[in-house]
């Protein structure tokens, strides 16, 4: 059992936080007990009751209520009169709603009238409210009274599940007697009147078993505080209508979009947060905004089941710019994550030129500075330059430990490394080569130039003595010569 989260004054209709706080703290599917009496406040609480104030302030909880409890005192046994007058306003309240053409069938919940002090029996009781009256033998002001008395019961049969009298017994009470505490110690130790208590609270309870429903939908807490608040402001009109189903559902419609709002701010949020490790590789980022997409839709799946009590919201409301929101937000989550893949692969690029730039520096002035001489051979060579590509090897793999997108690059400047050490090598065999054939020349020609050194040694040689042999003869004819010249002088 709960209140009605209002109160009137002055014909105002005012929210009460309070009871719309408490209410909007029952997600279940709940059902609604009102009771209802003869209107005991007038304007400004002096007693002048207004029919028209009494309509207002009984319409939410007739259409609210699974049970609705009409509580008169009746010490001398109801009146039809007095009670259908009573319900009458009632049936002013349906007038309020406009649905349809049947418009009042089943428009309230089940009516118990409560008739307390009331000498006659129930059967009776009932048989003077809803029995219907004969108006034949009546003069005209009786019968048009009759008539109007008919119509209400017509309508109060129509308008409610189902009508049931009940009579509670008087109780024995001093009139010196003023606590209402004490009035209920009574009721207690009074066996006739508990046991009708209970009777009449275990068959209200069987009304009670089943949530009811407003507007076509499942009552809850939060639905009853939000119809309320929606009808305020109709009721206070001097001509109110209400569409129980149009206003429910623009109710759910806005409980819908509010929740909606809500969960994509925090799926919003979570997006968000996702993007504090990005980047991340592209399919581990799918997998990751997608389980975020999935678990929003979930969550705001269950949000309105638990909040409207509707089984599958999307079968009677549009979702799409729930799910065109959520898949944009995705969207721009694995593009923001492709911008920083970019940015990171592009440091790290950067990284790797300038890594593969000051390596190749070092190893052309390693390579500039290998200690070779002109005898070294082939192995000697490849040697040294096994021992360079080592170096650089170890370099590199230390300099690409935190590269993700160059990996096929490393293996290919190692290559390019070893490429070129081999280049080297080839270039300074061939340096060597033609550095033996230099050397082969030159002793060629040193040889060449020591033989024909002794060549013309021995033709200077042959030619003194050819000289020598010369002057020899020379001599020898001058003195053979002489010698017959002295003959002859002799």
């Amino acid at each position: 059992m709960t209140a009605i989260p209002w109160i009137t004054f002055e014909d105002k209709i005012v929210i009460n936080n309070e009871a719309t706080s408490t209410l909007n703290s029952v997600m279940r599917p709940m059902n609604a007990l009102s009771i209802l009496g003869p209107a005991r406040m007038g304007k400004k609480g002096q007693g002048d009751a207004s029919e028209e104030h009494d309509v207002k302030v009984a319409t939410p909880a007739l259409l609210v209520s699974n049970v609705v409890i009409l509580h008169l005192i009746c010490g001398a046994g109801p009146t039809k009169t007095t009670v259908l007058n009573t319900l009458k306003k009632f049936m002013v309240a349906a007038e309020y709603v406009s649905e349809n053409v049947d418009h009042y069938k089943n428009l309230f919940g089940h009516l118990h009238i409560i008739l307390r002090d009331c000498p006659n029996s129930e059967e009776e009781c009932y048989n003077i409210i809803f029995d219907k009256e004969e108006t034949a033998d009546l003069n005209k002001s009786k019968r048009k009274a009759a008539e109007e008395r008919n119509e209400i019961r017509q309508s109060i049969g129509s308008s409610f599940k189902t009508s049931r009298v009940w009579t509670l017994p008087k109780l024995d009470i001093d009139s010196e007697i003023k606590a209402p505490e004490r009035h209920r110690e009574i009721a207690l130790e009074n066996t006739k009147y508990m046991d009708k208590v209970g009777e009449m609270r275990q068959y209200m309870a069987g009304q009670l078993e089943s949530p009811n429903s407003l507007g076509g939908q499942t009552l809850a807490g939060p639905i009853l505080t939000s119809f309320v608040s929606a009808i305020k402001e109709t009721l206070e009109s001097d001509a109110p209508q209400l569409n129980p189903k149009s206003i429910m559902r623009t109710i759910l419609e806005q409980k819908i979009n509010g929740l909606e709002t809500e969960t994509l701010e925090e799926a919003k949020k979570l997006f968000n947060e996702s993007e504090k490790s990005f980047p991340i590789v592209e399919g581990e980022c799918d997998v990751i905004l997608s389980k975020i997409e999935k678990d929003s839709e979930v969550y705001f799946q269950k949000q309105v089941e638990n909040c409207l009590n509707v089984a599958d919201v999307s079968k009677d409301f549009d979702l799409s710019n729930f799910h065109a929101q959520l898949s944009n937000f995705k969207s721009t989550a694995r593009a923001n994550n492709l911008v920083a893949l970019k940015k990171e692969r592009d440091q790290e690029i950067k990284q790797m030129r300038t890594a593969r730039a000051d390596i190749n520096a070092d190893l052309e002035a390693d390579l500039v500075g290998l200690n070779y001489s002109q005898r070294s051979n082939q192995e000697q060579l490849q040697f040294s330059c096994q021992n360079l590509e080592r170096k650089y090897e170890r370099q590199w793999e230390t300099r690409s430990q935190s590269w993700k997108y160059t990996t096929n690059d490393l293996d290919a400047f190692m290559i390019d490394i070893r490429s070129r050490t081999k280049q080297f090598i080839r270039s300074k065999l061939v340096r060597i080569e033609e550095h033996k054939k230099k050397l082969k020349a030159e002793e060629d020609n040193r040889k060449l130039q020591e033989q024909m050194a002794i060549e013309r040694k021995e033709r200077a040689r042959m030619e003194r003595e050819r000289l020598r042999l010369i002057e020899e003869a020379r001599r020898a004819e001058a003195q053979r010569q002489e010698e017959l010249r002295l003959l002859k002088i002799e």
